[in-house]
């Protein structure tokens, strides 16, 4: 999947969300309730359990998010810059709050944006 695509979707995701997807204080690929993460938007039902909770998709030690990632993709593996563009966006996620949710992650998607010189969404 190339970056613009993996961008767009996740663009699209976010700015549908009315808040981050966690459960109690802590941001999750999925809350149990129909809500996901940018990450957790690309991991298919078939991929996901609930072992990957609170492993980081850029974790050097634990592979199973990417793992599961590259899978839902149809890839092996992600790419170094798809594994890039996964931490910047779960990063994006996790850095915003509820209380200011739709302006501080469109900030946030904007500075993924322009540091992976991806086009914009409108």
């Amino acid at each position: 999947m190339k970056l613009q695509a993996i961008f767009n979707k996740a663009f699209d995701h976010l700015q549908s969300m009315d808040e981050p997807c966690m459960k109690a204080s802590s941001c999750m690929y999925r809350d149990g309730k129909g809500g996901m993460c940018a990450v957790g938007a690309f991991i298919s039902d078939d991929h996901y359990s609930q072992e990957i909770e609170n492993v980081g998709v850029d974790n050097a030690c634990d592979s199973r998010v990417r793992d599961r990632v590259a899978r839902s993709m149809g890839q092996d593996s992600l790419t170094a810059d798809q594994l890039s563009l996964f931490a910047a966006l779960q990063n994006a996620h996790d850095e915003s709050d509820s209380e200011s949710w739709s302006e501080i992650i469109a900030e946030m998607l904007e500075n993924v944006r322009n540091r992976f010189d991806l086009e914009a969404r409108s």
